[in-house]
């Protein structure tokens, strides 16, 4: 009779199960809380990216295509082009619309 397993009281197990049931809970909570947070920040990025859209195309007409520092065009998204053969990054005005 020593190979005999003891299985574990529905007492334990119980508890087990509520402290996974709480572990659950607050975990799916923090979960939810970034998926918010994670929202409201891409949110924010877009807003902040059509502002910044905005100036460089307002920066571009004042100082020319040609003159535009590479830097400012890492986060412009609106006009901005990598060729991927060769790595050429270029900017290019949307036509303005004639009235």
């Amino acid at each position: 009779m020593d190979n005999l397993l003891m299985f574990p009281s529905r007492g334990r197990l119980e508890d087990q199960l509520q402290r996974g049931l709480n572990d659950m809970h607050g975990l799916f909570d923090e979960h939810m809380e970034m998926i918010t947070r994670l929202n409201e920040l891409e949110d924010t990025m877009e807003e902040k990216q059509m502002q910044y859209d905005c100036a460089l195309e307002k920066y571009s007409k004042i100082v020319g295509i040609e003159n535009i520092p590479i830097a400012y065009l890492e986060f412009g998204l609106k006009n901005v082009s990598v060729d991927a053969d060769t790595g050429e990054i270029r900017y290019e005005r949307e036509e303005e619309e004639e009235v």
